[in-house]
């Protein structure tokens, strides 16, 4: 049986400018039950910003 405790969570970034359909995705993956972080942004400025700012 493989376990999936191991592992490390999968990074997520949603860019997405419609709060409606970011929660439905984020629904989605809570659902899903997948070890992620999963962080949310609105536009593709912002993506950009938090990309140049997030550790590798």
């Amino acid at each position: 049986m493989f376990n999936y405790q191991a592992l490390r969570p999968i990074e997520v970034l949603l860019v997405e400018d419609s709060s409606s359909d970011a929660n439905l995705t984020i629904k989605s993956f809570l659902n899903a039950q997948i070890a992620n972080n999963l962080h949310w942004v609105e536009d593709g400025e912002s993506a950009m910003n938090y990309l140049r700012l997030s550790p590798v």
